[in-house]
């Protein structure tokens, strides 16, 4: 009897623990409980199958200041490297899509108890060794219930430095969190490090510096020249003077204005010289004179009287500027695909570019994590794939990825209208920046697959098939199995539907209406390319295509040539990632490419970037090691960057690489 007593106590008891929240416990949850992430070890002495050669050791410490004893919820937080493996018997996690994992509590959790912290230890891919990689808002949800973000995962700003604090985040203070290896000779580059290891230059006289170098500066002999007064601009007849607007209003901004009384400021398209943004700047004290071969040319001499200019009292040195630049191709890639930055962000942007006469802007409108430019017919794309927030059907929003939140009106949510295109379009035009737009495919497409999916859904509840069908990404038969270096499982565009290329002729088409509105020819069309991850091995279409092409080399060569060739015939230049490039057979692709080879250096980077070029292609250096901005500067744990990606090196090898490659670039020339 005292056992069948104590068996119905403990069902009643697992009943209680089991009964979902309410929503204002679920509420109260996320507001008092405490969320602590320890990283233990970026080489731990052991790793669990099957990583066993590299992963890194975690600790997730949770804590309430009262007890609460529901079972029904659950954690959702962006994990850069996924989980793999956890030592806990009360909780489980689970890794979803791409950064994403599910905390549920399992059978054997009994509840959190009053200030009675509760920790799972997890083992992860790979290694995350800056504070950055931690993404915030850990999401608190329970079936039926509006979900909230865990008060204590959120981030915050410092008040004095306004660097972004991580408060969920422990500190990180020992080698045993910044090397990932016990043959990883990495420094920790702090203060003192820095102090001692850095050289000091010692100056006799403060240094003359325009970014970047001209090819020749010379001083003047004399004072300075005082612009206080402004500039008295003389036109030759054949300069348009709307052209020069910006560099114009950059100046005046400085207190340096138009006036009559300003010094006299002659502007000449009269530079014999074969590269069209060239010119010379002679600047004394009762004239400055600018020479040039097209209005650019003028620009460029503009900005850089507004480089030179002393802020403090408006004087410049007298000296002559013979420049040119070094490479046709000056440009910055801007990815507002993984978290939106807003027009005013492209505006200045495109402003600060000007000012170092950078002059092509590959701007990145659609990726895995979102698609930020809004096409004609296809509502989808901004409606669902330009926004996180979490809905696990993916109708109303993308998943929750990079600690994206809840707050559909967040700052990494977002779109631009087709007129923010087009405003950006003509202020780049006026910049003398040509804007490159890209929407990556095939792989890297997961906003436009989910987007497009929900088309599909909405149009088949119509009873609108063949509508459905137009435009569809994926192929439901296709049972491929495949991770893609973000680690998603769904993120690659079927290459064998007919459909796949409806949607991109399509794309392509209100892409280039909106620069044929704005009056600034679209010229360049980044296709993406790259990190396919093995998709399309069961897909009964792509077997059919194999069948009927025998001779089919690659199926991301197929369709990178098959768009390449469509870009081309709409009087574009198509340009790609080299890894993606690599895939294609030469003769099948367009006399006019652009290739961003980026692989690693220590990958043979410059050997992939010396093959294009070999092959007639323009290419455009990009090598992430040393032109990627999100890639730490120092190897400390709080310098801002993503380093899970790239190879760790040892201090000898890298400094022998760089000797290697220093050595081969000056066998070419290359300064």
């Amino acid at each position: 009897m005292r056992r069948i007593i104590l068996l119905v106590l403990a069902i009643c008891s697992a009943a209680v623990f089991a009964k979902a929240p309410s929503q204002t416990e679920l509420d109260t949850l996320a507001q008092q409980l405490l969320v602590k992430y320890e990283l233990l070890s970026a080489k731990p002495d052991t790793c669990p199958a099957p990583h066993q050669k590299q992963c890194y050791l975690s600790r997730l410490t949770f804590s309430t200041p009262f007890d609460a004893n529901s079972q029904q919820w659950s954690i959702y937080f962006s994990q850069l490297m996924p989980i793999y493996s956890t030592d806990s018997s009360q909780f489980t996690i689970t890794h979803i899509n791409g950064d994403l994992h599910q905390i549920k509590p399992s059978s054997a959790f009994a509840g959190f108890k009053q200030n009675t912290p509760i920790s799972i230890e997890f083992y992860s891919q790979e290694s995350q060794i800056t504070r950055a990689e931690f993404m915030p808002n850990y999401i608190l949800a329970s079936a039926g219930l509006t979900s909230q973000v865990i008060n204590s995962t959120k981030t915050a700003i410092d008040p004095d430095t306004k660097l972004e604090l991580q408060p969920y985040l422990a500190p990180f203070l020992t080698y045993e969190q910044l090397q990932t290896s016990n043959d990883d000779a990495t420094p920790w580059m702090d203060a003192e490090y820095l102090y001692e290891s850095e050289s000091r230059p010692i100056l006799n006289t403060p240094p003359l510096s325009l970014i970047p170098k001209p090819v020749a500066l010379t001083l003047l002999s004399g004072e300075a020249v005082d612009l206080s007064q402004g500039l008295n601009l003389q036109l030759a007849n054949d300069i348009d003077q709307v052209q020069l607007t910006a560099a114009i209003a950059r100046l005046a901004r400085f207190g340096i204005k138009q006036h009559s009384q300003g010094i006299k400021t002659t502007l000449k398209l009269d530079l014999a010289a074969d590269n069209p943004e060239a010119y010379t700047l002679k600047i004394q004290h009762e004239q400055i004179t600018i020479s040039a071969t097209s209005s650019a040319g003028i620009f460029y001499a503009l900005q850089s009287i507004a480089g030179l200019v002393s802020l403090d009292n408006l004087t410049i040195p007298a000296l002559n500027i013979t420049d040119a630049p070094r490479y046709e191709f000056r440009g910055m890639h801007i990815d507002v695909a993984r978290n939106f930055r807003s027009k005013t962000f492209i505006l200045n942007t495109i402003e600060q570019m000007a000012a170092y006469k950078l002059n092509k802007l590959h701007l990145h409108l659609a990726d895995d994590e979102g698609w930020r430019l809004a096409i004609n017919d296809l509502p989808e794309l901004t409606e669902v794939g330009a926004k996180r927030c979490l809905d696990l059907t993916e109708q109303r929003c993308l998943l929750p990825q990079l600690g994206a939140g809840l707050d559909s009106q967040s700052a990494v949510n977002g779109y631009y209208s087709q007129n923010d295109y087009i405003e950006i379009l003509k202020y780049a035009q006026a910049h003398f920046i040509e804007v490159i737009p890209s929407l990556d495919m095939p792989g890297h497409s997961r906003a436009a697959i989910v987007a497009m999916e929900a088309r599909f859904n909405r149009l088949i509840g119509q009873g609108k098939s063949v509508q459905a069908l137009q435009y569809r990404l994926v192929e439901p038969a296709d049972k491929t199995q495949y991770s893609s270096i973000q680690h998603y499982q769904d993120n690659t565009l079927n290459v064998c539907l007919e459909s796949t290329y409806q949607f991109i002729d399509k794309v392509l088409y209100e892409v280039n209406a909106l620069h044929v509105q704005a009056g600034v020819p679209l010229k360049t069309y980044h296709i993406g390319a790259d990190e396919t991850a093995g998709a399309w091995v069961d897909s009964p279409s792509c077997r059919r295509l194999q069948n009927q092409q025998p001779a089919l080399h690659s199926f991301n060569g197929y369709f990178i040539e098959k768009v390449s060739s469509l870009v081309a015939k709409k009087g574009f230049k198509v340009a790609g990632w080299s890894d993606g490039m690599n895939d294609v057979t030469l003769k099948s692709m367009p006399a006019n490419v652009q290739s961003n080879a980026w692989a690693t250096l220590s990958d043979g980077g410059h050997e992939v970037a010396h093959r294009h070029a070999n092959q007639g292609w323009d290419v455009v250096l990009s090598s992430l090691d040393v032109t990627y901005f999100d890639f730490p500067y120092q190897s400390h744990p709080q310098e801002p960057g993503i380093t899970g990606r790239v190879a760790r090196l040892t201090v000898k090898k890298c400094l022998s690489l760089c000797r290697i490659i220093c050595l081969r670039m000056l066998k070419f020339g290359v300064r």
